[in-house]
């Protein structure tokens, strides 16, 4: 069976790399492992319980192995095939002298199967009343098949489910939907004072970034710091959760070629970018800049067509766009604006054509002010339901891909 092995309070874990956390030294952490995995049979630690039915009533199906892991050691992997609910649960987490600390965060070492979306996974334990079982939720991105390390601080669960105290963890959980595969190297509890070890040894930069970033955004690839090269060329790009989606893919494109960065947040609609657009511009020094404003204009308030009442409608988007344009081109930076993407069918946020006449007013003052466009409309349009989620405004990590190559295209042509 997998094994859980004891923590030994002063000594870090054997798989712990800070690597990703861009720090170069190794620190002496107080953390303690939940699981490693060095058992020889791992379902017979953790099972699997198939909640979601397909059309015909089946469910699906779930397996649970033990593979190879980084730097030599083992992992558990979980691969979920057609199903439309699945939970990966773990064995019973035995208590100890660890349950006396206080922790901040989870440390998990994991790899993803660059295909999927992203997973939820919980921890579960008593609550401080004794009255409802507690939690805390965590989400970790799949679209990268490489093994990478990240610290997550918990999202707040649901309104009714009382909160988890860390050291108060008695088992977690995976969430899964539909196709998807990932495996689990590591799971650690770090203490406030590791983080605060941790945070101390980043460069000042780093904290800068991590701090101006929402902790529900810093689970996304978009958002990782990523120090410059010296001698390439600085990217901006700037825009909704369309461009987060791709900025991370965009920035593999041009590896080498250039050091791309985004704005430490969702672009939202105009109004934000005319509010935000100096304190997102520093430090300076683009050689481009890549922007798009339109699907938070064009939406509906609430998130919902019910309300019949849009952020901007398309002559206050143009009158704002007018004023983003001339402010990016009085900082000499050369240009690029991305087409707002289409709306498929069943979108709740917008009606279907939505994106058609708010790309037909910016394509104009972008004309106006010899803006390059960088059509991602077209480009996309043709094989729509090929590369976006059913029923949403948002692209699957395939489709993110598409768009990534031809943004990636379009900033390099300028670079040329």
């Amino acid at each position: 069976m997998i094994q859980t092995k004891p923590s030994v309070p002063g000594t870090p874990a054997m798989r712990f790399t800070l690597a990703a956390l861009a720090v170069a030294m190794l620190l002496p952490l107080h953390a303690h492992t939940l699981f490693d995995f060095t058992g020889d049979a791992p379902q017979d630690g953790w099972r699997t319980n198939m909640w979601g039915k397909r059309d015909d009533g089946t469910t699906g199906s779930a397996e649970i192995a033990l593979v190879a892991g980084p730097n030599g050691g083992k992992a558990v992997q979980a691969t979920i095939t057609d199903s439309p609910g699945c939970s990966i649960i773990s064995p019973e987490i035995p208590g100890g002298e660890w349950r006396q600390k206080d922790y901040g965060a989870v440390e998990v070492t994991y790899r993803g199967d660059g295909v999927s979306g992203g997973v939820s996974f919980y921890l579960s334990g008593p609550s401080g009343t004794g009255k409802a079982q507690a939690r805390s939720q965590f989400g970790l991105s799949l679209g990268k098949a490489e093994w990478q390390t990240l610290i997550l601080t918990p999202t707040p669960p649901k309104k009714g489910t009382p909160e988890l105290q860390l050291n108060a963890t008695t088992s977690l959980y995976f969430g899964c939907r539909n196709t998807l595969s990932f495996a689990i190297a590591s799971i650690r509890l770090l203490t406030n004072d590791d983080l605060r070890k941790i945070e101390e040894a980043k460069p000042p930069e780093q904290r800068a970034w991590e701090a101006a970033v929402r902790p529900s955004l810093k689970r996304l690839p978009g958002f990782k710091y990523v120090p410059d090269t010296p001698g390439l060329p600085r990217i901006l790009i700037m825009g909704d959760s369309i461009s987060i989606h791709y900025t991370h893919l965009v920035r593999a494109q041009l590896e080498g070629k250039a050091n791309v960065h985004r704005i430490p947040t969702n672009g939202g609609p105009t109004d934000r970018g005319l509010a935000n657009l100096d304190k997102w511009l520093k430090p300076g020094n683009w050689a481009v800049i890549y922007f798009n404003f339109g699907l938070h204009d064009s939406k509906y308030q609430g998130w919902d067509r019910k309300t019949g009442k849009r952020f901007s409608d398309t002559q206050t988007y143009g009158k704002n766009l007018e004023q983003l344009v001339t402010r990016l081109k009085e900082t000499g930076t050369k240009l690029v604006w991305a087409t707002t993407t289409p709306i498929p069918e069943g979108a709740k946020t917008h009606e279907v054509g939505d994106s058609i006449p708010y790309n037909s007013v910016a394509n104009a003052i972008m004309e106006k002010h010899g803006v390059p466009i960088s059509d991602l409309y077209s480009h996309v349009k043709p094989d729509l339901a090929a590369h976006i989620r059913p029923q949403n405004i948002h692209f699957s990590t395939s489709g993110s891909e598409f768009l990534a190559r031809k943004v990636a295209r379009d900033i390099l042509a300028q670079l040329q």
